[in-house]
């Protein structure tokens, strides 16, 4: 009665249901199980209503949630509810440049779901996935060295290399004795629809300086992929203005008049915590006029 044929990929149990990954499909199983007298039993693997399938085992992991696991599509979403959904869309370029998932787990203490990938050279990332703010972040490593495998031991993570080190977080700011920043990218800011004009005056950007750090502020323009006129802020610069509590700096973007604009922040040097970011606030003009791409044909 199972249409799928395709072999097991892997197990995962949420709600009392046990679901099965098949390479092309998902399955349900339900039932209490079998009774002492012999009584009872499971249901058939019931297909869900998907696509795909689970193409690595190990990105397989319960969460609050749902079950998160790679499809062929990127990391997908198996709901409470049963449905299937893409979830990972914020960090699919990442998992594009590191496709094979070689470990996810979940940290109860910190609310995060990890997922440590590895590119064809054996350079490493991680997937961050904060499951109470439903934000998606990409964390780097000193060593850029990738994980092979990783659990939650004792409430604190580590991770296993492919060399057998072991790692485990702590609560400073050094990575391996490297000092990782913190990088924000907003997504493409289009105040006037699609291809309207705008005018963006300035960028306020409101933070806490919680330690020392040096800041640049870069801008892409019109969905070009290249980030432009970086501006930089040295340490004292931005102790002028946060010394004693939350601060702003103010941003004008070398290009004001565009169809859309793009914000990276970038903590450049530092020892500590660094910056906390607080806001963005945007002060534009809209404009009127509307672009339309000229073709041989309309």
């Amino acid at each position: 009665d199972v249409e799928d044929t395709s072999p097991l990929v892997a197990l995962a149990s949420l709600d009392g249901r046990l679901f099965a990954f098949t390479a092309t499909g998902v399955h349900v199983i339900d039932g209490a199980g079998f009774a002492e007298n012999g009584t009872g039993g499971y249901s058939l693997p019931q297909r869900l209503a998907t696509d795909g399938g689970c193409i690595e085992p190990r990105s397989v992991v319960a969460t609050p949630s749902g079950i998160l696991f790679q499809s062929p599509a990127g990391i997908s979403m198996l709901s409470r509810s049963g449905q299937v959904t893409l979830f990972g869309g914020a960090v699919q370029d990442t998992l594009a440049a590191y496709p094979t998932i070689q470990a996810a787990t979940v940290d109860p203490q910190t609310s995060r779901v990890m997922f440590q990938c590895v590119d064809s050279g054996g350079s490493g990332a991680t997937l961050v996935f904060d499951y109470l703010a439903s934000v998606w972040t990409t964390a780097t490593r000193g060593d850029n060295v990738a994980a092979k495998g990783a659990a939650v031991i004792g409430g604190v993570y580590h991770y296993v290399t492919a060399a057998g080190a072991v790692h485990s977080e702590t609560t400073g700011y050094l990575d391996n004795a490297s000092w990782i920043g913190q990088t924000w990218e907003t997504g493409w800011i289009k105040l006037t629809g699609l291809q309207g004009y705008q005018r963006v005056w300035r960028l306020l950007l409101r933070f806490t300086r919680r330690s020392a750090f040096a800041l640049r502020v870069s801008f892409a323009y019109d969905y070009s992929s290249t980030y432009e006129t970086p501006i930089d802020f040295t340490d004292p610069e931005i102790f002028a203005v946060a010394a004693a509590g939350p601060g702003s700096l103010e941003i004008a973007p070398a290009r004001q008049r565009c169809q859309a604009i793009r914000v990276k922040i970038e903590e450049l040097a530092g020892n500590g915590q660094g910056m906390e970011l607080l806001g963005i606030r945007v002060v534009y003009a809209k404009e009127a006029r509307t672009t339309f791409a000229r073709g041989a044909k309309r």
